[in-house]
């Protein structure tokens, strides 16, 4: 049996003379029968057909909605069924949802052609189902976040929004969990991008398209009479709204960018420039610091001629001279790390949400990126020296001792000769 003849056996039994009344109860909807005719005898092959545990008490048949599955969920009006919806949108997932009064018979079966209404609906086109979640959806959204709606007022059901511009205008919006206003047209709704500015309220021109979002709602809003300022009709001009916003938004970039956003590359690039220069200096002070001084040390070393005990003090304080060159410029080189971080984040930042005025300073950023290396590149080097010197001074150190081991009085000019 399709939907359409489930609708039309349904319309067909609760017709029926011998059919009295329907009531909801906590944990079960009942038929009330005159007999126990045909019509009940029907209605019970039906509801074993749906799966639907009943039971029957005289001429009662009671379909029990604890029982069941939940593969089907039964309603005794379509009001019922979307305020089930809209405080749980999973159940319309995977279940088939039954309205079974004769007036307004509905079926929403989200595997086998979605929505199938009796009578056929005059007022809607598309899926009240599927607009109903995104209606939920968004008024949650406004109902939970000051970035959207100012104030929620849940005990009389209302939101305020505001517009921080110039004229710093707000609106009173009154809204419903069902409001049947939202039937009247579909609405194809992505929430996806709404959700990412509010989630990245912080980051570059979110705040502004957020600005631009409410001065757009509060100017459709404020142009509605007094019964129609309800989020129902934000629901239905929002697609209006949200093209208004980015129109408006990409009007302020494009106006805002190249002045503003220009200034700030020239600032941040003359930054990194005096940044990376000054560990440029530092590092390169290393050049000329590291031989100099190991060189002395080994010269002076050199003309010694005085007890082991003295010449292994010496040659620990080379040793931990060179040390400290390495802590040196390792610090340097934590630095130019975070720097060159720096540098990639905010040239991301920029390309992404400014991409024609990043152009202009792209190449900037490489030649920034690519001294960072050439730095990082000298440090490496002077280590590399560095380490080498500590590993002659090792060997030295080595037949400094083997001298030593013979008794033979130290002779530093001894040790190097074999250099």
């Amino acid at each position: 049996m399709d939907n359409l003849q489930l609708l039309d056996e349904l319309a067909s039994i609760i017709g029926d003379r011998e059919f009295k009344s329907l009531s909801a109860k906590p944990n079960a909807i009942e038929f009330n029968f005159q007999t126990k005719g045909n019509a009940f005898q029907r209605l019970a092959v039906l509801l074993d057909s749906l799966n639907i545990v009943h039971t029957t008490l005289g001429n009662i048949l009671a379909a029990d909605l604890i029982a069941n599955d939940h593969s089907t969920r039964i309603f005794i009006s379509r009001e019922s069924l979307f305020y089930a919806v809209a405080q749980n949108p999973a159940i319309s997932g995977n279940s088939l949802l039954l309205v079974i009064d004769p007036n307004e018979g509905y079926v929403y079966d989200p595997t086998n052609g979605g929505e199938v209404f009796k009578p056929v609906p005059t007022t809607m086109i598309g899926s009240w189902i599927e607009n109903l979640k995104t209606y939920t959806a968004l008024l949650k959204m406004f109902r939970e976040n000051q970035l959207l709606a100012e104030f929620n007022d849940t005990t009389h059901s209302k939101l305020m929004v505001v517009d921080n511009g110039k004229e710093k205008n707000n609106v009173i919006v009154n809204y419903k969990i069902y409001d049947p206003r939202i039937f009247t047209k579909t609405v194809n709704l992505d929430l996806s991008e709404l959700k990412g500015r509010i989630a990245d309220a912080e980051k570059i021109g979110n705040a502004e398209w957020l600005a631009l979002l409410r001065h757009h709602i509060v100017a459709v809003m404020s142009a509605q009479e007094a019964t129609q300022k309800t989020f129902a009709e934000i629901f239905l001009n929002i697609a209006f709204i949200l093209q208004a916003t980015a129109r408006d938004y990409e009007i302020y970039v494009s106006g805002f960018s190249f002045d503003k956003i220009s200034k700030d590359l020239k600032e941040d690039r003359q930054k990194y420039f005096n940044n990376l220069n000054q560990a440029q200096d530092k590092i390169k002070s290393q050049v000329i610091a590291v031989p100099l001084s190991v060189g002395t040390s080994i010269y002076a070393f050199y003309q010694l001629n005085t007890s082991h005990v003295t010449l292994n003090f010496l040659l620990i304080a080379i040793a931990i001279y060179i040390g400290f060159i390495w802590w040196y410029l390792m610090l340097y080189e934590a630095d130019l790390n975070k720097l060159k971080e720096d540098i990639e984040t905010d040239g991301e930042t920029f390309s992404t949400n400014y991409p024609k005025t990043y152009k202009l300073f792209e190449g900037d950023f490489k030649y920034i990126l690519k001294k960072v290396r050439s730095v990082k590149l000298l440090s490496w080097v002077i280590r590399g020296v560095t380490l080498t010197d500590w590993v002659l001074l090792a060997i030295y150190v080595f037949f400094f001792y083997k001298q030593n081991a013979v008794g033979a009085q130290f002779n530093p000019k001894f040790a190097l000769g074999y250099f």
